[in-house]
């Protein structure tokens, strides 16, 4: 596992890092800012949006599908939700099990277990199959992780496999 400095440059040491992973992984970015897709372009991956910023507005979005990005909106997530959405039918763990499990996790492992999920509920991958997340705290992008994504929105049906490069926390 790689440790990140988080700071603005942590994108570019994430994109560096993820040219040593399996190529036949499906990668899945959280656009958090225009220079992401630039920096993450040779990986083919797809771009997930959670919430709509400055920087990335729906305008934005619809110019970079135009050019053949592959870009999940906030609008199609929640169609894709509703659609496709399973009645989950999972042992639930204890409540106070996972919510200690989930105050544990830093922000950018709940963020790229996050964009798991938003890529099996939008069925860029099928259940039981593994796909590389990339996510951060803020603005940043400092997480990278392979796992099988899971439904359940408190993650207790996914399966991280490796951390490939998380950061440095003070």
């Amino acid at each position: 596992m790689y440790i990140i400095n988080p700071n603005e440059h942590s994108d570019r040491e994430v994109a560096k890092i993820l040219d040593q992973c399996d190529p036949d992984i499906p990668v899945a970015v959280a656009l958090k800012k225009p220079e992401t897709i630039e920096l993450f372009q040779r990986f083919n991956p797809f771009f997930m949006v959670e919430k709509y910023t400055d920087n990335i507005t729906t305008e934005f979005c619809d110019e970079q599908i135009e050019k053949g990005m592959l870009i999940i909106k906030p609008e199609m997530y929640r169609k894709a939700r509703v659609k496709n959405l399973p009645e989950l039918d999972i042992h639930r763990l204890p409540h106070e099990l996972v919510k200690v499990s989930l105050e544990l996790m830093s922000k950018s492992l709940k963020e790229s277990l996050r964009i798991g999920s938003m890529a099996l509920i939008c069925e860029i991958v099928q259940s039981g199959d593994k796909i590389l997340c990339v996510g951060g705290r803020e603005n940043l992008l400092d997480t990278a992780v392979v796992l099988i994504p899971g439904f359940a929105s408190d993650f207790v049906d996914a399966k991280v496999l490796e951390i490939i490069c998380a950061p440095y926390d003070q």
